[in-house]
């Protein structure tokens, strides 16, 4: 029987309390369930927050139940909070659950069939927000693929596999270009450029979201600070996640990556969503805070797609809006859309914030919007997300030299 382990929130201990307090969390929870296991079982940390428990079965029957019974055991065990450094500390756990299945298939690669598969039963429940559990066939695929796409991903985030493209932001009175987003891509090794789409959920569960960040900051405003010194002061949009607004460090390394590459602090513009927001509301408003007061421009991402969107325009030093591509796409034919996108321009206005457009496609699209007094626009009408090299010609004449796009 295997069970692994995932400890919630083990980020916001490591980055806000410290590399020490985090050693000390998991060294505590090691011992936790060493004390609690049955006799003759095993545990063992994997790495980073994770852990891997062998519980051994007597009979058939036993098999057929312990996998449930274990997770629930297992999550029960860590509602109990834990003392670091004095602090009362809470790590919730998520749990995946699996059983040996005598089927005949080979001893040998009985451990890594067991990893895959209480792999799928834990990635299971945490993208479904459960707290344990168990592995089933009919419903869970092998991961075999997803758990060897983490480990080069892991590989990636510390080489120089990942790369910006930037997608032009164009002022719309002027058709000026005054911005562009940084959109992440993984120049992967044998399976070529790969969309943010293919990675980054990966990273966000196994706790790579951080340093993958830091890269795309990183080379963000050393690309800006480049342009800015060759005559292109374009300011540079870059997307941040639940797991960047948990950690309270973030406002100071951006300060110095600013200070570093001498880029002003205007030039820099951290978007973030409603749903991000909501995900970690009283740490993700203190860090936004703290951001804004470096004077770093804040943008809420998709803006009308979340629950709270005028309780964070009222709450948070926004700057800027970018109405979410929904909304552009359906400008045209809905009457409703285009109530609620010249209402939300209005009160932007109102309240001294920039709107930037998303999902731009059309001449006609971008005639509506300049009639509704939208600020600034963005899509594949102006230009596909292109590497760093394909921006000056895009400044120079308005197009861009052949990309190869991601799938």
């Amino acid at each position: 029987m295997l069970g692994l382990v995932d400890l919630d929130r083990f980020k916001e201990v490591n980055d806000g309390l410290g590399h020490s307090a985090g050693d000390d969390l998991l060294r505590r929870v090691s011992r936790r369930l060493a004390d609690h296991l049955p006799a003759e079982s095993m545990a063992g940390r994997l790495g980073g927050d994770e852990f891997a428990v062998v519980v051994p079965t007597a009979s058939v029957a036993e098999l057929a139940e312990l996998p449930g019974t274990l997770g629930a055991d297992l999550v029960a065990l860590s509602r109990e909070p834990y003392d670091v450094d004095g602090l009362v500390l809470h790590a919730p756990t998520c749990v995946g659950t699996t059983g040996h299945d005598a089927d005949g298939h080979p001893a040998s690669g009985c451990a890594t069939r067991l990893l895959r598969r209480a792999d799928a039963a834990l990635y299971d429940a945490k993208r479904h927000g459960a707290t344990a559990v168990t592995y089933d066939a009919t419903r869970h695929v092998d991961t075999s693929g997803r758990i060897t796409l983490v480990e080069e991903l892991r590989a990636a985030v510390e080489s120089d596999q990942l790369v910006l493209w930037y997608q032009p932001q164009v002022d719309i009175a002027s058709r000026r270009t005054i911005g562009v987003e940084a959109l992440v891509r993984w120049q992967h090794p044998t399976r070529g450029l790969l969309a943010p789409a293919e990675f980054l959920a990966l990273a966000e569960m196994h706790a790579l979201m951080g340093p993958l960040t830091e890269r795309v900051l990183t080379e963000a405003v050393r690309q800006g600070a480049a342009w800015r010194r060759a005559g292109t002061p374009l300011r540079v949009s870059v997307n941040l996640s639940a797991s960047n607004l948990s950690d309270t460090q973030l406002p100071a390394r951006v300060a110095a990556l600013l200070a570093e590459h001498r880029l002003p602090a205007s030039a820099l513009v951290l978007e973030v969503t409603e749903t991000v927001l909501m995900t970690e509301p009283d740490a993700g408003l203190v860090v936004v805070r703290a951001l804004a007061e470096l004077g770093v421009a804040i943008s809420i991402d998709d803006f009308g797609t979340g629950y709270s969107s005028l309780t964070y325009l009222r709450d948070l030093p926004v700057t800027e809006l970018k109405l979410d591509r929904s909304f552009t796409a359906d400008l045209l034919t809905d009457p409703r859309t285009t109530a609620i996108v010249h209402g939300t321009i209005e009160l932007a206005h109102r309240l001294g914030l920039r709107v930037v457009a998303e999902g731009v496609e059309t001449p006609t699209t971008l005639a509506h919007l300049a009639r509704l007094q939208c600020d600034e626009s963005q899509g594949y009408l102006h230009s596909r997300p292109v590497p760093a090299h394909a921006i000056a010609p895009w400044l120079a004449t308005g197009t861009t030299p052949p990309v190869t796009q991601p799938a």
